[in-house]
């Protein structure tokens, strides 16, 4: 069996990552301090953020890991699995056992207390009963000079535990009312808006008490904090090794330490770095992760709006839309002005997931079926399926064109596998089309009727406008443009489909 002479630093991917080994997260950490911890009015708190971008490590290194520096704030502070509660009783049961288990790490020994919250444990309550008693042992906490902080982790499942709403009310109560004084912290891929909204009754008061802090990918200087575990194994992050990790993970700490690990195996391994190589080898992890959030967004039927903002053309997603999206470090705006995934790589991914969603829009039914129709015409032409190669040797002037879309066509292939298309036609842009119509404009005339200077005003148009309808920029085209591009885009479908 081989040794190692190092071990590899992101061998803890994907687990709760506190103390020494927590990087960054400096503002939310303050904001945690400032409403939960120090503060002699403590607030509540709704963490927000994709999965796996590092709540429940946040949560754990700032409220459960400092327990002896909690205690000596007088603080008892512990943590719940929501998933692992089937209903809002179990869950106030648990905060009694929790509470419970905490005190026995202070000096907090009042009889009265542990006599009351051993009694709530063996006695079966009615629901309204149990809650008053609850509310009692906290009462008597706070007179001792003590006060709770409960982490609720994947408070989503409250979507489906909590589904007649009495649940939310009784965390309402729990944490709002001055006399026990509970501060509540969530953890959860949606906001609390969006997780009461889902159950079918008026519970909208829950997230007003509740102060959102959205978690997102870490930014550049939190990703060199993080890439600093290199130094362990004795690998210098050069320029060239962070900005690999930067543009296929765009900061996010679940993938960016799994492109680590791969990265860090291969260095112990041979003292040699392949980055494509460990990139290909991360995709499996990669794709999973995608493949969870693509069907939470599904789910919540996000998804196509996702797609519209970062793909076009805008049918039904807002700026409102693409605001919550940014926020939840989803999306990001990119120099330009325009909406791109959280990275190159991600958005390549949406770039597949797009091409497989029916969108039912004008643009993109045109443009499926000039890449159809144009595919058929060019096998007659050349008679054979490999026509590109052909048309690089008949059409020289081509040949950059062709080759930025080989270059395309191979990232896509590096990242996805068997994923990637197969059709080159699908990585090119009006204008690509235009050109390869023009350079065998005898094959295509009888088809598209009209002549070819009509034709190129027209690509020239849809060219102009699809940038901006792709990225809710559609305030730039004018209405006389849109209508225009909306009337060339039906006469090609009508040709085209004959």
């Amino acid at each position: 069996m081989t040794t190692y002479p190092f071990y590899n630093p992101f061998a803890d991917n994907g687990k709760i990552i506190y103390g020494e080994q927590f990087v960054g997260r400096q503002n939310i950490l303050r904001t945690i301090q400032q409403i939960v911890i120090d503060s002699p009015r403590p607030g509540n708190l709704a963490i927000v953020g994709a999965p796996r971008i590092g709540k429940s490590s946040l949560a754990y290194h700032a409220l459960i890991y400092p327990q002896q520096l909690l205690i000596e704030k007088r603080i008892l502070s512990f943590r719940i699995n929501l998933p692992d509660v089937n209903n809002h009783e179990q869950l106030f049961r648990e905060f009694i056992k929790s509470s419970l288990e905490t005190i026995e790490d202070t000096d907090l020994s009042n009889n009265a207390i542990l006599l009351q919250g051993l009694r709530i444990l063996e006695t079966e309550f009615h629901w309204l009963d149990l809650q008053n008693e609850v509310r009692k042992f906290f009462k008597k906490i706070k007179r001792v000079g003590w006060r709770v902080v409960i982490v609720i982790d994947e408070f989503d499942e409250a979507r489906h535990i909590f589904s007649d709403g009495v649940g939310f009310q009784a965390l309402r109560e729990l944490a709002y009312q001055p006399e026990w004084s509970v501060s509540l912290v969530t953890l959860s891929r949606r906001s609390l808006t969006e997780i009461c909204n889902h159950c079918r009754v008026d519970i909208s008061n829950l997230p007003g008490i509740f102060k959102d802090e959205y978690l997102q990918c870490f930014d550049q200087e939190e990703l060199v904090h993080l890439l600093q575990k290199f130094n362990l194994i004795n690998l210098e992050v050069s320029p060239e090794l962070f900005e690999f990790i930067w543009i296929n993970t765009g900061g996010h700490p679940y993938l960016a330490s799994a492109l680590a690990f791969e990265l860090s195996k291969s260095w112990l391994d041979n003292k040699a770095l392949d980055l494509d190589k460990a990139l290909q080898i991360s995709v499996s992890e990669f794709l999973k992760y995608y493949d969870d959030l693509v069907n939470i967004l599904k789910e919540d039927g996000s998804l196509d709006k996702l797609l519209e903002i970062i793909f076009g053309p805008v049918i039904t997603a807002t700026k409102v839309d693409a605001e919550r999206l940014v926020k939840y470090g989803l999306i990001q705006t990119s120099i330009d002005g325009y909406y791109t995934g959280f990275s190159s790589h991600f958005t390549d991914y949406l770039r597949l997931v797009e091409r497989s969603v029916e969108l039912w829009v004008l643009w993109r039914e045109t443009e499926k079926y000039l890449r159809l129709v144009i595919t058929e015409v060019m096998e007659n032409e050349y008679q054979t399926n490999d026509w590109v190669s052909k048309l690089e040797i008949s059409r020289p002037k081509l040949k950059t064109m062709l080759e930025q879309c080989y270059q395309a066509q191979e990232k896509e292939r590096k990242s996805f596998g068997g994923r990637a298309s197969g059709n080159i036609l699908d990585f090119t842009y009006p204008m690509n089309l235009y050109d390869i119509i023009a350079a065998h404009w005898n094959q295509f005339e009888p088809i598209l009727k009209q002549n070819k200077n009509y034709w190129s005003l027209c690509f020239q148009l849809l060219a102009k406008v699809r940038n901006p309808m792709a990225h809710i920029r559609d305030q730039v085209i004018e209405t006389h443009e849109r209508q225009k591009a909306e009337g060339y885009c039906r006469e090609l479908l009508h040709l085209l489909k004959r």
